[in-house]
């Protein structure tokens, strides 16, 4: 029966032969795997470095839109108060309120100040918008003042007892309102001229309208007289209007 050799006839292992020392697992260099554990924290960190901006963006996306909704609301309050001379009282508290309360929805700090500016921008764009339509009811409100005063001046000028003197001082009254009112910037020139039309020489029409049944011909004699102090102000295509209606006025009186 053959002799199984044991670990004595086999030999001593190469490396024990070469007089190399045996290499443990214990003894495998370590750098590689430290390289590779400090490679996966990198990647690690650059994926929370993502994760953090795309929610530092989405925190903005929310807190912007909230502030552009709630300020436009707080706008079209004011687009039926009649008080405008509150506008700016009312609005900067309300205002600031609605910033912070959007901004407090940005928890990195950093772009919560950014975003601030954005708002600050766009607080100032809302409040100048709600202080325009302030200075336009304004000057609204003070035409009507101007138009009633214009309308009392008519009345003085269409006094049947007035006399000429009269007349001409009260239109020149009416003329003066209305050039004071243009230098003081209530009213453009286009408007101005619009209520020049409206009044002054509207009142002098009236004037000419109540003469044409009750004077004669002494109505068409002024109208015709370029010269005429009290028609002197209306425009030819005016005059020409009433001409021809003081003519059908003074046929219908002799027939």
């Amino acid at each position: 029966m053959p002799r199984i050799p044991d670990y004595r006839a086999l030999g001593e292992p190469g490396s024990l032969r070469s007089g190399r020392a045996v290499v443990s697992a214990g003894d495998v260099n370590s750098s590689a795997i430290g390289r590779g554990l400090e490679k996966l924290g990198g990647t690690l960190a650059v994926i929370g470095e993502a994760e953090q901006k795309e929610q530092d963006s989405l925190d903005v996306i929310k807190a912007d839109a909230y502030h552009a909704k709630y300020l436009s609301e707080a706008k079209r309050g004011f687009d039926t108060d009649p008080n405008y001379k509150d506008y700016d009282l009312k609005f900067t508290p309300l205002a600031s309120a609605i910033t912070q309360d959007a901004g407090s929805r940005i928890r990195n700090p950093q772009k919560r100040i950014e975003w601030m500016q954005h708002a600050t921008a766009r607080n100032r764009s809302f409040r100048e918008a709600i202080l325009d339509r302030g200075t336009n009811l304004a000057r609204q409100e003070k035409e009507v003042e101007l138009e009633d005063a214009l309308k009392s001046f008519g009345s003085v000028y269409a006094d049947a007892s007035a006399d000429d003197n009269r007349r001409t001082q009260t239109l020149a009254d009416m003329d003066a309102a209305v050039t004071v009112a243009e230098r003081s910037g209530l009213l453009e020139p286009r408007r101005g001229q619009a209520v020049r039309e409206k009044y002054v020489d509207a009142a002098v029409t009236s004037d000419a309208e109540r003469r044409m049944y009750d004077t004669g011909t002494a109505l068409l004699d002024e109208l015709q007289d370029p010269a005429s102090p009290r028609y002197a102000r209306l425009s030819p295509e005016r005059r020409h209007a009433l001409i021809t209606r003081a003519k059908t006025a003074q046929s219908e009186v002799v027939q």
